[in-house]
């Protein structure tokens, strides 16, 4: 007998040629062999590269092809009459998942791989094998794909209709990826939903199930507005007792994050859930979380209730004044929002489509990773936590998006200035609690007052800016104003100063000639045109300055001239509310306040704490949820968070312990390392899924910017922090002598 057998070539490259390769070996062959697993395992986990291979496999095994398997040849471990595999076979019934624990290579590859025999049927035909690698397998690389200006027979003209199907017209579907292993393992599913849990997102319902447009809170301003502050304050109330348990230290007892807090805990336990495909993502899901930590915390309250009440007996009016503050921001700031509450602005309109698309797709999704708004099918691969934790209020109450959107802003400058806030109360507070039993009541003055610290500290963070605008209204406005490097239009405005001062008289040449030569002299010097803006000004000439450089060009100190040293944006958190735009550092700004708030409780219970083992516990994993989130919603301020939370932690230890033990390093390791591990546990449903294209720290190479800017940027807060230093150096120097000094230090 004669044997004529083929080389099928799976490895190939997905092409026209390869796909007439499988068709030619198919058609003439009665037997199909494979002999090792490392094709049909390998290929198989980057579908997007190999979709025709991954395809031929499927229909192979199931039975589609025509060929039906005859033979298997697999060398097991036996004990007895136990047999146990080290692969997993595609003809086993098991979940694919097992797959991940296979011997190495080494084994089913190469000492003992297991064989396939398949025999053609009576069930095969050509025609059909023909559609199974041809129907919906274009095999059109994606480098191979012309993405702009490929239908040329449309209109570029910018008036035109099409002219933006133009530009990006594409005739070709892209089916080849030709990525390799590496980065296929970083987004093994191409970020893309698998069918199982696409379908799980469609059955969650429409996006008009989830918001009736025609509700009474969708369509009165009054009742919208009222409902959704009274559901902020809810949702604070229900989470207070949680953190006057935990944060004992704190003046306040955490009262001014208790907003915040309450919808961390349900925003978070409501996403943890519907990451392991519970879908409880819903305005549903969310009043059950509510509920279900109301119901905790009134437990809390009445176990607590003698020392709740002994508290608002003595501090009510401090809680009322801090609710009063918080209303006071967000009503200030819901004005600012009404002057302007387009969501779009074609030359200043910023990102907020972008961000408005991310919410919606946070919204709409039943289980997360959330649906990706700009590619269907795909799940959003995006710091995107931020979304969920506005979008508890937001599901609760059903308000529209585009409506909530414009009262979320109001809301996140509202609790991150109470958050500034509540941090320097607390500080000045509980320092003023501790020394004023050693101090005369006449002088309590001397230790400050913790409203104005806390006021303060509201408007530094929310509200004050950086010293720019000075330099625009001096470097943009007056010399522009001045003719700085406008010989010509000088030139112009002398003629016209001289043709006043002589009744209509027109220059003589000579003068001419001078003027000429004072315009040329004058355009190019900064100080002259700055002297000669500013008394233009004074004489009642409008600065010549665009209305935007007011408080765009503070934001761009670093990326326009004269600096020009890369991309960064120095924004100021008040520009940031402003501009309106919902991005990820806005929304993570009141979760770093919290964060420092954690640490400053932490340290001002360290050695004094009288709180139970397991609530120091509970405090910390709190803490720790709010530092691992903020992985989740503005990754680079967890870097940030987490070193300083380590650092403040461990700073509280050596407070508390003050002494190197076995058993003091064993607290050491055990608070420290719990709350890392703590912090990754929390966020691991978004590093699950999330793919990063950063993977290496690189030193900055670009243009360095000058020393200016910094104190351009930073010179108001500057000025306050030198200030305090000095006075207090002084003051320090005024009750220290240099005899008690001595022996204090290596040169005394």
């Amino acid at each position: 007998a004669y044997i004529n057998g083929y080389k099928q070539e799976v490895y190939w490259d997905e092409n026209e040629g390869k796909r007439e390769r499988f068709e030619l070996v198919l058609n003439n062959s009665d037997y199909l062999i494979i002999g090792t697993n490392r094709r049909y395992d390998s290929q198989s986990r980057i579908p997007q590269r190999w979709p025709m291979t991954v395809r031929y496999y499927d229909a192979l095994f199931g039975g589609e092809l025509g060929y039906e398997l005859v033979q298997t040849f697999q060398q097991t471990f036996e004990f007895g009459p136990l047999r146990v595999s080290d692969q997993y076979l595609p003809t086993y019934s098991g979940p694919e998942w097992l797959n991940e624990f296979e011997a190495e290579e080494a084994f089913h590859v190469y000492d003992h791989p297991a064989v396939f025999i398949f025999r053609k049927t009576a069930a095969f035909s050509a025609e059909k094998t023909h559609h199974i690698l041809y129907d919906d397998l274009p095999l059109n690389q994606i480098t191979q794909v012309t993405t702009q200006y490929a239908c040329p027979w449309l209109s570029l003209d910018p008036s035109q209709p099409q002219s933006t199907a133009a530009y990006y017209c594409d005739p070709k579907i892209v089916d080849v990826v030709p990525q390799y292993s590496l980065p296929a393992s970083a987004a093994p599913t191409m970020l893309e939903f698998t069918p199982e849990l696409q379908k799980t997102q469609s059955e969650g319902g429409t996006w008009s199930e989830r918001f009736d447009l025609g509700s009474i809170i969708n369509t009165q301003p009054a009742v919208t507005i009222l409902a959704w502050w009274l559901a902020v304050v809810v949702l604070g109330l229900a989470a207070w007792p949680l953190l006057f348990v935990l944060l004992p230290g704190l003046a306040d007892r955490g009262y001014g994050f208790a907003k915040l807090v309450g919808m961390l805990l349900i925003g978070w336990g409501t996403w943890f859930l519907a990451s392991a495909r519970i879908p409880v993502w819903s305005r549903a899901g969310v009043a059950g979380g509510l509920v279900l930590l109301a119901l905790v915390c009134a437990l809390i309250f009445w176990r607590r209730r003698e020392e709740f009440g002994a508290y608002l007996r003595e501090y009510a009016g401090r809680l009322f004044w801090i609710e009063a503050i918080t209303l006071l921001a967000f009503v200030f700031f819901l004005a600012i929002r009404l002057t302007n509450p387009d969501l779009w602005h074609p030359s200043f309109g910023g990102e907020k489509p972008m961000d408005f698309a991310y919410f919606n797709g946070v919204l709409r999704s039943t289980i997360f990773p959330p649906i990706d708004p700009w590619h269907s099918g795909g799940y959003l691969n995006y710091y995107y936590w931020g979304y969920v934790l506005v979008g508890v209020p937001t599901l609760l109450l059903a308000v529209i998006p585009s409506i909530a959107y414009n009262l979320i802003i109001p809301t996140l400058f509202a609790l991150t200035g109470i958050g500034a806030f509540s941090a320097a109360f607390n500080v000045v507070a509980t320092w003023r609690e501790r020394r004023q039993e050693a101090l005369d009541p006449d002088k309590l003055y001397r230790l400050g007052n913790p409203w104005v610290a806390g006021i303060t500290a509201l408007l530094f963070a929310v509200v004050f800016g950086n010293l720019d605008t000075p330099r625009v209204f001096v470097a943009e406005g007056l010399t522009k104003t001045g003719y700085y490097q406008s010989p010509v239009a000088l030139q112009d405005y002398l003629i016209q100063e001289y043709t006043k001062a002589h009744e209509g008289a027109a220059p003589p040449p000579e003068e001419m000639t001078r003027i000429g030569e004072q315009a040329l002299a004058d355009s190019n010097s900064i100080t002259a045109s700055v002297l000669r803006g500013l008394s233009r000004v004074m004489q009642g000439t409008p600065v010549d300055i665009a209305p935007n450089r007011w408080y765009w060009a503070p934001t761009r100190i670093l990326t326009e001239p004269p600096v020009s040293s890369g991309g960064a944006i120095a924004e100021m958190p008040f520009f940031t509310f402003l501009y309106g735009d919902l991005h990820a550092h806005m929304i993570s700004m009141p979760l770093m306040l919290f964060a420092m708030a954690f640490i400053l409780n932490e340290l001002l219970l360290a050695g004094k704490d009288a709180r139970r083992g397991w609530l120091r516990w509970l405090a910390l994993a709190l803490g720790a949820c709010a530092v691992g989130m903020l992985r989740a919603t503005n990754t680079w301020d967890w870097i940030t968070f987490l070193l300083l939370s380590v650092a403040g932690l461990g700073f509280a230890w050596w407070v508390a312990w003050q002494r190197l033990t076995r058993w003091s390093m064993l607290s050491l390791m055990a608070r420290l390392g719990g709350f890392v591990a703590l912090s990754f546990l929390f966020v691991l449903p978004y590093t699950t899924w999330y793919a990063s294209v950063y993977s290496s720290i690189l030193p900055w190479d670009g243009v360095r910017s000058p020393l200016w800017t910094y104190f351009t940027i930073h010179g108001l807060f500057l000025f306050f922090i030198v200030s305090l230093l000095i006075w207090d150096t002084g003051r320090w120097l005024r009750s220290m002598y240099v005899r008690s000094l001595q022996g204090k230090g290596l040169l005394l």
